[in-house]
C-alpha cells in the first residue's frame, strides 16, 4: 500500500480499529523520492524523521535521509558531521554527510545505522576516500593536515580498537 500523510481527515471513522505497526513495517511502506526538491520538502521530511525516530529503541532497517545534495540515501552510507576524522577524510565529499538542516537528528540516527564510531570499517572508508582524492589532484597544505588527522587515528587509537574488536 502507498502511505499518504494528511493533517486532518474526515474520511476515517473514529471507531475504526487501529492495528499497531512496528517502525520497520512503517519504514518499509515509505516510498522515498530519489531527491528532495527544496527546503519545503526538506522541512516535511524533517517532521517525518522526527516522528520515526521518537521512542524507537530497535534499529529501523532501510531508513533513508537526505545528504548535502538532497539525494535520499541509506542512513548507513552517511557519516556523523563534526567527527574530526570523518571531516578530514570526506572534506571533498559533503554528500557523505546528513544534510545540514537535519544534523540535529544525528545522535538518534546513530542507532539506525549512521556511521558515528571510529572503527576499522570507517577507517578503511576514510583511507580510501583520501587515497582517491590524492590520485585525482595535487596535495595542498590542507590536505597534509587531513592526512595527519587520519594518521593520528591510525597510530594512536586504531590498533587498540582492532585488538578489542578481534578484527586483525
Amino acid at each position: 500500500p502507498i502511505v499518504h500523510f494528511a493533517e486532518n481527515s474526515t474520511h476515517v471513522p473514529p471507531t475504526l480499529p487501529i492495528q499497531s505497526m512496528s517502525g520497520n513495517e512503517l519504514v518499509g511502506y515509505i516510498q522515498y523520492p530519489n531527491h528532495l526538491s527544496g527546503t519545503d520538502h526538506l522541512r516535511s521530511f524533517g517532521l517525518l524523521l522526527q516522528c520515526l525516530l521518537s521512542d524507537r529503541d530497535s534499529p529501523l532497517c532501510g531508513l533513508k535521509a537526505p545528504n548535502s545534495d538532497l539525494d535520499m540515501v541509506d542512513v548507513t552510507s552517511l557519516y556523523k558531521h563534526g567527527v574530526p576524522e570523518f571531516m578530514a577524510a570526506f572534506a571533498y565529499r559533503p554528500r557523505n554527510f546528513v544534510h545540514s538542516e537535519l544534523r540535529r537528528y544525528e545522535d538518534r540516527l546513530g542507532s539506525h545505522g549512521l556511521q558515528t564510531e571510529l572503527n576499522c570499517d570507517t577507517f578503511v572508508a576514510c583511507v580510501e576516500a583520501i587515497h582517491s582524492d590524492f590520485s585525482e589532484r595535487m596535495l595542498s597544505e590542507d590536505d597534509m593536515d587531513r592526512c595527519n588527522i587520519i594518521y593520528q587515528w591510525y597510530s594512536t587509537r586504531l590498533a587498540l580498537r582492532v585488538q578489542d574488536d578481534g578484527w586483525w
